[in-house]
Protein backbone atom coordinates (compact mmCIF):
# COMPACT_ATOMS: atom_id res chain seq x y z
CA UNK A 1 0.00 0.00 0.00
CA UNK A 2 0.87 3.33 -0.43
CA UNK A 3 -0.11 4.90 2.83
CA UNK A 4 -1.31 3.04 5.98
CA UNK A 5 -3.16 4.41 8.95
CA UNK A 6 -3.64 2.83 12.13
CA UNK A 7 -6.63 4.08 14.24
CA UNK A 8 -6.90 3.38 18.27
CA UNK A 9 -9.65 4.30 20.70
CA UNK A 10 -8.00 6.53 24.01
CA UNK A 11 -10.06 6.81 26.68
CA UNK A 12 -10.67 9.95 28.04
CA UNK A 13 -9.70 12.46 24.89
CA UNK A 14 -11.60 14.97 23.65
CA UNK A 15 -9.95 15.73 20.29
CA UNK A 16 -8.35 13.13 17.38
CA UNK A 17 -5.02 12.87 18.28
CA UNK A 18 -1.89 12.06 15.50
CA UNK A 19 0.62 10.73 16.88
CA UNK A 20 4.15 11.90 16.04
CA UNK A 21 6.09 9.24 17.87
CA UNK A 22 6.28 5.66 18.69
CA UNK A 23 8.61 4.36 21.00
CA UNK A 24 10.46 0.80 22.21
CA UNK A 25 8.69 0.03 25.54
CA UNK A 26 5.42 -2.07 25.87
CA UNK A 27 4.31 -1.10 29.77
CA UNK A 28 0.74 -1.70 30.26
CA UNK A 29 -1.51 -0.60 33.18
CA UNK A 30 -4.27 -3.18 32.64
CA UNK A 31 -4.07 -5.71 30.60
CA UNK A 32 -5.26 -6.03 26.76
CA UNK A 33 -7.55 -7.86 25.66
CA UNK A 34 -5.97 -10.79 25.21
CA UNK A 35 -4.91 -11.04 28.84
CA UNK A 36 -1.71 -9.48 28.00
CA UNK A 37 -0.02 -7.19 30.31
CA UNK A 38 3.57 -6.48 29.86
CA UNK A 39 5.71 -4.71 31.94
CA UNK A 40 8.70 -2.94 30.95
CA UNK A 41 9.35 -4.93 28.02
CA UNK A 42 10.55 -3.99 24.41
CA UNK A 43 8.01 -3.73 21.37
CA UNK A 44 11.26 -5.06 19.64
CA UNK A 45 13.88 -6.62 21.23
CA UNK A 46 17.33 -4.56 19.92
CA UNK A 47 14.87 -2.37 18.01
CA UNK A 48 15.50 1.53 17.98
CA UNK A 49 14.12 3.52 20.74
CA UNK A 50 11.88 5.12 18.67
CA UNK A 51 10.16 5.80 15.18
CA UNK A 52 8.70 9.10 14.17
CA UNK A 53 5.52 9.13 11.64
CA UNK A 54 6.34 9.72 8.52
CA UNK A 55 2.87 11.41 7.50
CA UNK A 56 3.36 15.13 8.10
CA UNK A 57 1.53 15.44 11.45
CA UNK A 58 0.68 18.75 11.50
CA UNK A 59 -0.58 18.84 8.41
CA UNK A 60 -3.34 16.22 9.33
CA UNK A 61 -4.23 17.73 11.88
CA UNK A 62 -5.34 20.80 10.24
CA UNK A 63 -7.01 18.91 7.48
CA UNK A 64 -8.78 17.31 10.73
CA UNK A 65 -9.93 20.72 11.52
CA UNK A 66 -11.25 22.02 8.21
CA UNK A 67 -13.64 19.43 8.32
CA UNK A 68 -15.18 20.80 11.90
CA UNK A 69 -13.90 18.04 14.06
CA UNK A 70 -11.16 19.03 17.31
CA UNK A 71 -7.71 18.19 16.57
CA UNK A 72 -4.22 17.82 17.99
CA UNK A 73 -0.72 16.80 17.85
CA UNK A 74 -0.10 14.07 20.70
CA UNK A 75 3.99 13.85 21.94
CA UNK A 76 3.16 10.34 22.79
CA UNK A 77 1.29 6.91 22.05
CA UNK A 78 1.78 5.82 25.64
CA UNK A 79 3.37 2.23 26.43
CA UNK A 80 0.27 0.31 25.55
CA UNK A 81 -1.49 -1.40 22.06
CA UNK A 82 -1.46 1.81 20.15
CA UNK A 83 2.00 2.59 20.70
CA UNK A 84 2.57 -0.95 20.02
CA UNK A 85 1.04 -1.12 16.42
CA UNK A 86 2.72 2.24 15.55
CA UNK A 87 6.05 1.25 17.02
CA UNK A 88 5.43 -2.59 15.35
CA UNK A 89 4.21 -1.30 11.72
CA UNK A 90 7.00 1.42 11.31
CA UNK A 91 9.72 -1.44 12.23
CA UNK A 92 7.88 -3.45 9.22
CA UNK A 93 8.67 -1.03 7.25
CA UNK A 94 12.42 -0.09 8.35
CA UNK A 95 13.58 -3.19 8.10
CA UNK A 96 11.77 -5.78 5.62
CA UNK A 97 12.23 -5.90 1.70
CA UNK A 98 9.80 -4.60 -0.03
CA UNK A 99 7.44 -6.98 -1.33
CA UNK A 100 5.44 -5.28 -4.14
CA UNK A 101 8.14 -4.78 -6.76
CA UNK A 102 6.31 -3.50 -9.44
CA UNK A 103 7.67 0.46 -8.27
CA UNK A 104 10.54 -0.35 -5.99
CA UNK A 105 14.26 0.07 -7.52
CA UNK A 106 17.14 -2.51 -6.35
CA UNK A 107 21.17 -1.96 -6.65
CA UNK A 108 22.68 -5.26 -6.29
CA UNK A 109 26.19 -7.08 -6.30
CA UNK A 110 26.62 -10.40 -7.99
CA UNK A 111 28.33 -12.70 -4.70
CA UNK A 112 31.94 -13.18 -4.89
CA UNK A 113 34.70 -11.61 -7.28
CA UNK A 114 33.51 -10.43 -10.56
CA UNK A 115 36.24 -12.24 -12.27
CA UNK A 116 36.62 -13.01 -16.72
CA UNK A 117 35.64 -16.50 -16.11
CA UNK A 118 32.17 -14.88 -13.95
CA UNK A 119 31.33 -12.24 -16.93
CA UNK A 120 32.12 -15.53 -19.35
CA UNK A 121 29.89 -17.86 -17.35
CA UNK A 122 27.31 -15.44 -17.96
CA UNK A 123 28.15 -14.61 -21.30
CA UNK A 124 27.30 -18.56 -22.52
CA UNK A 125 24.73 -19.53 -20.31
CA UNK A 126 22.22 -22.03 -21.54
CA UNK A 127 18.88 -22.79 -20.32
CA UNK A 128 18.31 -22.55 -16.53
CA UNK A 129 22.20 -22.22 -16.07
CA UNK A 130 22.07 -18.32 -16.39
CA UNK A 131 20.07 -18.27 -13.18
CA UNK A 132 23.29 -20.07 -11.30
CA UNK A 133 25.29 -16.45 -10.42
CA UNK A 134 21.70 -14.80 -9.30
CA UNK A 135 19.85 -17.43 -6.83
CA UNK A 136 22.74 -16.53 -4.23
CA UNK A 137 21.36 -12.65 -4.57
CA UNK A 138 17.75 -12.40 -5.94
CA UNK A 139 14.37 -15.05 -5.72
CA UNK A 140 12.80 -15.57 -8.56
CA UNK A 141 9.26 -15.84 -9.37
CA UNK A 142 7.32 -17.59 -12.56
CA UNK A 143 7.36 -16.68 -15.54
CA UNK A 144 11.47 -16.48 -16.22
CA UNK A 145 12.75 -15.07 -19.37
CA UNK A 146 16.08 -14.78 -20.25
CA UNK A 147 16.52 -11.59 -22.31
CA UNK A 148 19.95 -12.79 -22.99
CA UNK A 149 23.00 -10.20 -23.83
CA UNK A 150 22.88 -6.55 -25.40
CA UNK A 151 25.72 -4.47 -26.53
CA UNK A 152 25.81 -0.87 -26.68
CA UNK A 153 28.53 1.98 -27.74
CA UNK A 154 30.68 3.49 -25.49
CA UNK A 155 29.84 7.30 -24.46
CA UNK A 156 26.43 7.28 -25.26
CA UNK A 157 23.61 9.62 -23.04
CA UNK A 158 20.87 6.92 -23.34
CA UNK A 159 21.45 3.59 -24.99
CA UNK A 160 18.00 2.23 -26.09
CA UNK A 161 17.47 2.11 -30.13
CA UNK A 162 14.52 1.74 -32.37
CA UNK A 163 15.96 -0.73 -34.86
CA UNK A 164 12.90 0.36 -37.09
CA UNK A 165 13.54 4.19 -37.23
CA UNK A 166 17.23 3.97 -36.74
CA UNK A 167 16.96 6.15 -33.41
CA UNK A 168 18.31 6.45 -29.74
CA UNK A 169 14.54 6.88 -27.92
CA UNK A 170 15.95 8.02 -24.67
CA UNK A 171 13.35 7.24 -21.33
CA UNK A 172 11.00 5.37 -22.29
CA UNK A 173 8.63 2.40 -20.56
CA UNK A 174 9.47 -1.43 -21.64
CA UNK A 175 5.98 -3.34 -23.18
CA UNK A 176 6.93 -6.89 -23.00
CA UNK A 177 3.53 -7.68 -20.71
CA UNK A 178 0.65 -5.18 -22.99
CA UNK A 179 -0.99 -3.65 -19.49
CA UNK A 180 -2.70 -0.78 -19.51
CA UNK A 181 -1.73 1.90 -17.13
CA UNK A 182 -4.14 0.56 -14.61
CA UNK A 183 -2.94 -2.52 -14.40
CA UNK A 184 0.91 -1.91 -14.70
CA UNK A 185 1.51 -2.87 -11.26
CA UNK A 186 0.70 -6.47 -12.34
CA UNK A 187 3.77 -6.55 -14.54
CA UNK A 188 7.18 -8.17 -14.57
CA UNK A 189 10.56 -6.80 -13.63
CA UNK A 190 13.81 -7.33 -14.75
CA UNK A 191 17.59 -7.64 -13.62
CA UNK A 192 19.89 -5.99 -15.99
CA UNK A 193 23.09 -7.10 -14.83
CA UNK A 194 26.86 -4.78 -15.95
CA UNK A 195 29.10 -7.65 -17.56
CA UNK A 196 31.39 -5.01 -19.46
CA UNK A 197 34.36 -3.85 -18.31
CA UNK A 198 33.47 -0.22 -17.40
CA UNK A 199 30.70 1.33 -14.94
CA UNK A 200 27.61 1.98 -16.63
CA UNK A 201 24.17 4.17 -15.47
CA UNK A 202 21.03 3.29 -14.99
CA UNK A 203 18.69 6.41 -15.22
CA UNK A 204 14.73 6.64 -14.04
CA UNK A 205 11.93 9.09 -13.40
CA UNK A 206 11.50 8.55 -9.89
CA UNK A 207 7.45 8.28 -10.55
CA UNK A 208 5.36 5.16 -11.71
CA UNK A 209 3.44 5.35 -15.07
CA UNK A 210 0.45 5.42 -13.02
CA UNK A 211 1.92 8.28 -10.48
CA UNK A 212 2.27 10.60 -13.99
CA UNK A 213 -0.68 10.10 -15.43
CA UNK A 214 -2.00 11.12 -12.02
CA UNK A 215 0.06 14.49 -12.55
CA UNK A 216 -0.67 14.86 -16.09
CA UNK A 217 -4.20 14.56 -15.44
CA UNK A 218 -4.67 17.15 -12.37
CA UNK A 219 -2.28 19.47 -14.45
CA UNK A 220 -3.91 19.83 -17.55
CA UNK A 221 -7.72 18.54 -16.80
CA UNK A 222 -10.36 16.37 -17.91
CA UNK A 223 -9.60 16.99 -21.38
CA UNK A 224 -6.19 15.32 -21.25
CA UNK A 225 -6.17 11.86 -22.76
CA UNK A 226 -3.95 8.60 -21.84
CA UNK A 227 -1.91 8.06 -24.82
CA UNK A 228 -1.61 4.70 -26.43
CA UNK A 229 1.77 4.53 -25.98
CA UNK A 230 2.61 4.62 -22.51
CA UNK A 231 6.27 6.05 -23.18
CA UNK A 232 4.21 9.43 -24.41
CA UNK A 233 3.06 9.86 -21.21
CA UNK A 234 7.00 10.60 -20.31
CA UNK A 235 7.83 12.62 -22.61
CA UNK A 236 4.52 14.67 -21.72
CA UNK A 237 5.66 14.89 -18.08
CA UNK A 238 9.27 16.04 -18.80
CA UNK A 239 8.17 18.35 -21.10
CA UNK A 240 5.56 19.59 -18.82
CA UNK A 241 7.44 19.75 -15.56
CA UNK A 242 11.41 19.81 -17.34
CA UNK A 243 12.93 20.25 -13.60
CA UNK A 244 11.68 17.32 -12.10
CA UNK A 245 15.42 15.33 -11.77
CA UNK A 246 16.47 11.85 -13.27
CA UNK A 247 17.88 9.60 -11.09
CA UNK A 248 21.14 8.31 -12.29
CA UNK A 249 22.61 4.99 -10.60
CA UNK A 250 26.09 4.11 -11.49
CA UNK A 251 26.58 0.31 -12.06
CA UNK A 252 30.35 -1.39 -11.67
CA UNK A 253 31.13 -4.63 -13.30
CA UNK A 254 29.12 -7.32 -11.51
CA UNK A 255 26.50 -5.09 -10.03
CA UNK A 256 23.14 -5.07 -11.65
CA UNK A 257 19.40 -3.11 -11.22
CA UNK A 258 16.43 -4.95 -10.80
CA UNK A 259 13.77 -2.75 -11.58
CA UNK A 260 9.62 -2.29 -12.74
CA UNK A 261 11.52 -1.14 -16.21
CA UNK A 262 7.41 -2.26 -17.65
CA UNK A 263 6.19 0.60 -15.08
CA UNK A 264 9.42 3.08 -14.75
CA UNK A 265 10.62 5.88 -17.62
CA UNK A 266 14.04 5.07 -17.71
CA UNK A 267 17.00 4.16 -19.83
CA UNK A 268 20.75 2.78 -19.23
CA UNK A 269 23.92 5.15 -20.01
CA UNK A 270 27.39 4.64 -21.36
CA UNK A 271 29.04 7.65 -20.67
CA UNK A 272 32.40 7.53 -19.74
CA UNK A 273 33.27 4.03 -20.85
CA UNK A 274 36.33 3.49 -22.67
CA UNK A 275 35.11 -0.36 -24.05
CA UNK A 276 31.72 -1.61 -25.20
CA UNK A 277 28.68 -2.00 -22.91
CA UNK A 278 28.10 -5.14 -22.48
CA UNK A 279 24.55 -6.23 -20.15
CA UNK A 280 22.63 -9.69 -19.09
CA UNK A 281 19.05 -9.05 -18.61
CA UNK A 282 16.36 -11.77 -17.01
CA UNK A 283 12.43 -10.78 -17.21
CA UNK A 284 10.37 -12.21 -14.37
CA UNK A 285 9.28 -11.57 -10.56
CA UNK A 286 12.16 -10.75 -9.16
CA UNK A 287 13.09 -9.82 -5.91
CA UNK A 288 16.22 -9.51 -3.99
CA UNK A 289 16.92 -11.32 -1.29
Amino acid sequence: PDLVICTGQAGGRTEVSVERIAVNVDDARIPDNDGNQPVDAPVVPGGPAAYFATVPVKACVAAVRATGLPAAVSQTAGTFVCNHVFYGLMHLIATELPRDMSTAVSIIKLPGEFSDSARDAIRTAENEDFLAPLRATCDFGEPVHCIGTGENLPGLKTVTVNHERGEYIGMHVDTWDEYDVQSLHFATNRICINIGWNARYFLFLPYSVADVACLLAEELGLGWEIPARHTEIGRQFMARFPDVPVVRCLLAPGEAYIAPTENLFHDGSSLGQSHKDEVFTVRGRIRPI
